[in-house]
């Protein structure tokens, strides 16, 4: 959902930042448990490997871009091959990001909640197939990742427990203080994925698990070369794939989008 007179300010902005590329990252509405659980994890770790100020800062290599938003000039798009250079990435968003950046264009990255809202998945099986598809080509080292989310959150609930049951005993006033900053250290880890704190509190209790085994499953289906989306199975090898056609059904070949060119205006409305 746009905010009034967004694309107005969006293109102000770009103008305003000499950016050739700018990508939003919209306010997220979750509604069911496991998208306010899992996403405020998700995000955060996200924010952490492609932190905006890094994507927005030419000098740094780190490029990013959320497919949700993205506004492009035409002559880039062109200049850098447009969808054609990456109908065989299952994350083009981050693809054409790249191939901007490595060209030496500017970038413009940033959490937009005064511009557009989305909701991403419905459920959590929408949730688990699309993280799937997207967590071992956006975090390099997926399953250290997965191990030192468990570890993190391991960790601080069980010094919060084992702070619990020391409670009661006289003469250790430290066992209140662990108890209270074992989880408050979980909820500053979120803090940047830009969610409610009621939000945050049920991801440091029940999202970081989830997460690690999302990163799990995307790593396995990613060397299994087997990754289902949206009632089709990719064979990938790093995230370039093709779609693995059924029997007797007609063969694609990569990942396709559909393009609106605006002719009255130098964008690519994708």
């Amino acid at each position: 959902m746009h905010v009034a007179g967004s694309l107005a300010r969006s293109l102000a902005e770009a103008k305003e930042n000499g950016a050739e590329l700018l990508s939003y990252s919209p306010e997220q509405i979750a509604v069911t448990f496991w998208e306010i659980a899992v996403l405020p994890v998700v995000f955060a770790e996200l924010a952490r490997q492609y932190p905006p100020s890094k994507v927005s800062d030419p000098a740094s290599p780190v490029a990013a871009a959320n497919g949700q938003y993205v506004l492009i000039r035409r002559d880039t798009y062109d200049a850098v091959g447009g969808h054609t250079a990456i109908a065989d990435s299952l994350l083009e968003d981050v693809a054409l990001a790249r191939r901007v950046k490595s060209s030496g264009r500017t970038i413009r990255f940033r959490y937009a909640a005064d511009a557009v809202r989305t909701r991403m998945y419905r459920n959590f099986a929408q949730l688990r197939e699309g993280w799937t598809k997207n967590l071992a080509l956006l975090f390099p080292r997926p399953g250290w990742m997965a191990l030192k989310t468990l570890l993190w959150w391991g960790f601080a609930w069980g010094a919060c427990f084992y702070s619990l049951n020391r409670l009661t005993g006289v003469g250790r006033p430290w066992w209140p203080i662990a108890f209270t900053l074992a989880p408050m250290c979980l909820g500053m880890r979120l803090r940047r994925a830009n969610f409610t704190w009621d939000m945050e509190i049920l991801g440091a209790s029940f999202g970081m698990p989830v997460f690690a085994y999302l990163l799990l499953r995307s790593k396995r289906a990613y060397a299994r070369r087997d990754i289902p989306w949206k009632g089709r199975r990719y064979q990938s090898d790093h995230g370039r794939a093709k779609p693995a056609a059924p029997k007797g059904a007609f063969q694609e070949h990569g990942v396709s989008a559909s393009l609106k060119r605006c002719p009255d205006t130098n964008l690519v409305d994708t």
